[in-house]
């Protein structure tokens, strides 16, 4: 975990200094960071990449077809 941790403040640390931990859940963990750009505290959501598949397919998000493939159907 202090490996994913790590490799979410390099991938981050060009906009974002990444404080601690406010809490995670079955599909997110959520991070108190810094705007570095902004200069505020802001909430960094980091979905589970299980949950982010999960929503990338479901219709929930992106109705009927994903974005992606509307232009497929369109005249």
């Amino acid at each position: 975990m202090a490996d994913l941790l790590e490799r979410l403040k390099a991938a981050l640390a060009d906009r974002y200094r990444i404080e601690r931990e406010l809490g995670s859940g079955g599909m997110a963990t959520v991070y108190l960071a810094e705007d570095l750009k902004h200069k505020r505290k802001v909430a960094v959501k980091v979905l589970r990449p299980l949950a982010l598949f999960s929503c990338l397919r479901s219709t929930r998000y992106f109705g009927s077809r994903p974005r992606k493939y509307r232009w497929l159907n369109s005249s």
